[in-house]
C-alpha cells in the first residue's frame, strides 16, 4: 500500500515537472484563425501551451522561412518562436524559457512585417503571408 502511494506521488511529481519545463501545445478555439500565402487560403492551426501562455500558429503549408508564429496579447507582440519541439508521442511543445521569440517588427527580422493589434484580435502580414486572429 505504502509503495503504491509513493509510486503514484513520484509519477505525479514527474508529470508536473515535465509540464513545468516543457509545455505541450494543445488546439485552441479562442480565436478564429485565417491565413493566406500569396493571396491563397492556407491551412493553419491555432495552439496554446498547457496550462497557459502565448498562442502559437502552425502553418500546414510551410513557407521557405516561416512555419510557426506566436502571439502574446498581454504584451501586444507577434513573434517568430525560438523553438517548437516535437515529442516522440506526436505532439508539439515549447520550453517555458522560450515563450517569447523574435518580434516580427524587430530589426533582426526581414520581410517588412506589419502587425496590427485591435480590440478583437491581431493581423500580421508581409508581402506573401497574412495571418489574422479575431474573436
Amino acid at each position: 500500500m505504502r509503495a503504491g502511494v509513493i509510486a503514484f506521488l513520484l509519477v505525479m511529481a514527474t508529470a508536473a515537472g515535465i509540464v513545468f519545463y516543457a509545455r505541450p501545445l494543445i488546439a485552441s478555439d479562442d480565436y478564429t484563425l485565417t491565413a493566406t500565402i500569396n493571396g491563397k487560403p492556407a491551412r493553419a492551426k491555432l495552439l496554446k501551451p498547457f496550462p497557459s501562455g502565448s498562442y502559437y500558429i502552425q502553418l500546414d503549408e510551410p513557407t521557405d522561412r516561416y512555419d510557426w508564429f506566436g502571439v502574446a496579447f498581454g504584451r501586444k507582440s507577434a513573434f517568430s518562436p525560438i523553438g517548437i519541439y516535437s515529442s516522440p508521442f506526436g505532439f508539439h511543445y515549447i520550453h517555458t524559457d522560450q515563450d517569447k521569440g523574435v518580434v516580427l517588427t524587430d530589426g533582426k527580422m526581414e520581410d517588412n512585417w506589419k502587425v496590427d493589434f485591435t480590440s478583437s484580435g491581431v493581423t500580421f502580414r508581409n508581402a506573401s503571408i497574412q495571418v489574422e486572429l479575431a474573436k
